[in-house]
């Protein structure tokens, strides 16, 4: 579950440094519920604290500089993160000479993750920073906390007479976008596509506002961190092509017992998805193991072949799409994945989609982002097609190489997919 994020800023005296870091030097200290990202070690006087001695003008800058992407923006790859992200999502980006907590924070849409590294063990910097957590908080938490610690800084600024800054200015900007529908939603795009405010290219955004009638306004925001900031223009012309393809007519008949799933607030995104995928397999009355690809067929009304390896599948695809009839059941599945396995996954995270999407949503994308509504399909299928108590009890303890792979052949899915049963599940 989310837990509370702390920022506390207590002043103290400084004569050096710039005049807006001089008059808010501070002793910071970060947390996120339990995890303190501020617990230093002082190597000169070899004494632990919670707090750590830098200015609070930096970092409120850099908090007010990257609000739009800190708060929207996704990770949207598996693997490095490109410099452009890591100067707005991780803290030692503020700079000013100081020595920052080594955060980083990675929105899903819903929450944020805050994540901390310790330093390293023989590190020659006067302090070492020794918390190492992940731990998510609601999105709304982080602004509140984000404002108040900025408007904390706003506040002895004008105490200390510092004059008009660069805080003062930006901030006032932001905070007139967010309370403007219009500029909110522009920046909010921007920070989805990786762009910092007004870089984005003006007919790449009008583009995908005009995207958004046909593919609704959810699905926009799942499509957009999918597409590269290089070659931008082609990226968002090969996706509006995306839905004219053929693809696999289909059709779902979802059962009373699922068109009124409700989760309260606050219910993570995995544990939303592997809940509904056993609320389904109960609703369908999936009794076995392994779903068979018989099975999944039926559930679509769709050939069996359709899971059988497909080399023509496109692979500059984006990503993959079911494409629905307003107000039906009927759709249309447009696959990217090419083996079998793949495309039983993929045609799992459709249904998860079809179940949970806002009705106005016409495009159901399933993605390699990693947000919310990405992550409660990738837990829905690897339950609903691996549910992991049956994992559990076809490998009776036997982790080897070889029965995960008996395994996943056994339940119709990669062997990575039962790996990451395992290890959500330790």
């Amino acid at each position: 579950m989310p837990t509370k994020f702390v920022m506390d800023a207590e002043w103290v005296a400084c004569d050096c440094g710039l005049p807006e870091d001089r008059v808010t030097a501070t002793h910071l200290h970060i947390a996120a519920g339990d995890f303190v990202a501020t617990h230093i070690e002082d190597t000169l006087s070899h004494t632990v604290h919670d707090h750590v001695h830098v200015s609070a003008y930096p970092l409120a800058l850099w908090f007010a500089a990257n609000w739009w992407r800190l708060r929207w923006e996704p990770q949207s790859s598996w693997g490095e993160f490109p410099a452009s992200w890591r100067m707005a999502h991780e803290m030692p980006a503020a700079g000013h000479g100081f020595i920052w907590p080594p955060v980083t924070f990675s929105s899903d849409g819903e929450t944020i993750e805050v994540s901390c590294q310790p330093s390293r063990q023989k590190s020659p910097e006067p302090i070492r920073y020794l918390a190492d957590f992940k731990a998510t908080i609601e999105g709304n938490d982080f602004e509140s906390t984000v404002d108040a610690f900025i408007d904390h800084v706003l506040v002895r600024l004008r105490q200390q007479k510092a004059g008009e800054t660069d805080l003062s200015r930006l901030w006032t900007e932001v905070a007139a976008e967010r309370q403007d529908p219009k500029e909110r939603e522009r920046r909010r795009l921007e920070a989805q596509l990786g762009f910092d405010p007004d870089e984005a290219p003006e007919q790449a955004l009008l583009d995908l506002l005009t995207l958004r009638e046909q593919a609704g306004q959810a699905a926009l925001d799942e499509i957009a961190p999918t597409l590269p900031r290089t070659a931008l223009n082609e990226a968002i012309q090969r996706t509006t092509r995306i839905a004219t393809r053929t693809g696999t007519p289909a059709c779902i008949h979802t059962p009373n017992a699922l068109q009124n799933l409700h989760f309260s607030p606050g219910v993570p995104p995995w544990s939303r998805g592997r809940t509904l995928a056993t609320a389904a397999r109960r609703a369908w009355a999936i009794t076995r193991d392994a779903v068979t690809d018989k099975e999944l067929a039926s559930l679509f009304d769709i050939p069996v072949r359709s899971f059988s390896p497909e080399p023509g599948t496109d692979p500059k695809a984006p990503f993959g799409l079911a494409v629905r009839e307003p107000g039906d059941s009927r759709l249309k599945l447009l696959f990217k994945r090419r083996s079998a396995s793949g495309r039983r996954f993929e045609a799992a995270r459709f249904l998860a989609d079809f179940l949970i999407a806002p009705a106005t949503d016409a495009w159901l994308p399933a993605t390699d982002t990693r947000t919310a509504r990405q992550k409660v399909q990738r837990a829905f299928a690897a339950e609903f097609l691996c549910p992991i108590d049956s994992l559990q009890a076809f490998l009776n303890d036997d982790f080897s190489e070889d029965r995960i792979e008996e395994a996943a052949d056994y339940f119709g899915v990669s062997a990575l997919t039962a790996k990451n049963q395992l290890a959500s599940h330790p």
